[in-house]
């Protein structure tokens, strides 16, 4: 009898552990936008200073940080830097994402810049790339998108480990295709 109370207890507790990685934990970005995070992620100031969002699982190396910046603000950065950023970027949704997108391809070592993607996220314009890169002499892959809020531009980074890219490139994904507007 006692066997089958051990064999019982460890298979809840192993059905447990794995429907807690399956679980999410909705975390609202601000009063516009929501965001799935795996449940074994844990909320974290240490990633990025500007990051309004940011989740870590150490142990599993996986990382998740929003950036939110105002439309406005982002209008007036290209009027008063018109001259110096030139033609390379029009002064639009797309040119903040090439512009975000560059900045972040300048801290790591990028083989081959990937084209970002035009992509509809949950009813929102966006544009999304996922590559390789190298940072700090660590072998990293990312998952990137901006998104146009309504009044606000979303920068949504999902990193991990090159090693463990395969196990974990669909939940990043889901994590990138979960973000919505609150109605």
């Amino acid at each position: 009898m006692r066997k089958y109370f051990t064999l019982g207890l460890v298979f809840t507790l192993i059905m447990g552990a794995c429907n807690k990685k399956d679980q999410t934990q909705e975390i609202h970005v601000d009063e516009q936008c929501v965001i799935d995070i795996p449940s074994t992620l844990v909320k974290t100031t240490e990633l990025h200073p500007e990051a309004v969002v940011q989740f870590k699982d150490a142990n599993q190396e996986l990382y998740v940080i929003v950036i939110k910046e105002p439309i406005n603000e982002v209008n007036q950065f290209f009027e008063e830097n018109q001259n110096s950023l030139g033609d390379q970027f029009t002064k639009d949704f797309k040119g903040y994402a090439d512009l975000t997108y560059l900045a972040l391809l300048q801290k790591a070592k990028v083989d081959t810049p990937i084209l970002l993607e035009a992509k509809n996220i949950n009813g929102a314009n966006a544009y999304v790339v996922n590559f390789d890169a190298s940072v700090s002499g660590l072998d990293v892959f990312y998952n990137f998108a901006a998104i146009k809020g309504k009044t606000d531009y979303y920068q949504i980074l999902v990193w991990t480990l090159n090693t463990k890219k395969e196990k974990h490139k669909v939940e990043m994904d889901k994590i990138i295709n979960s973000f919505r507007m609150l109605e």
